[in-house]
């Protein structure tokens, strides 16, 4: 089952790269796909910046748009265990 989680709220937008700038609480995996309140997609997690514990996400998007929404959510997919077979 797959879960709606908040990411953070965008600090900035990076003059280099493009990239939008997110303080979050989590970590997400990198290519994560991130949306926005109305589930539009925005773009992916390109790279994670700073401590474990309140990271700052860099998400580059796939969208062009002078305006951003303030607050990012992505969708969390739950990982499916394998089961391993042992020898012997």
């Amino acid at each position: 089952m797959n879960v709606l989680k908040k990411l953070g709220k965008i600090l900035h937008i990076s003059e280099a790269t493009g990239n939008l700038i997110v303080k979050s609480t989590y970590t997400p995996r990198i290519g994560t796909k991130v949306f926005d309140g109305e589930l539009r997609e925005i773009g992916v997690v390109f790279d994670i910046l700073g401590p474990t514990h309140s990271p700052y996400i860099s998400v580059k998007p796939t969208i062009t748009r002078k305006k951003f929404p303030k607050t990012l959510f992505f969708i969390e997919e739950k990982r499916i265990k394998r089961k391993r077979f042992r020898m012997g």
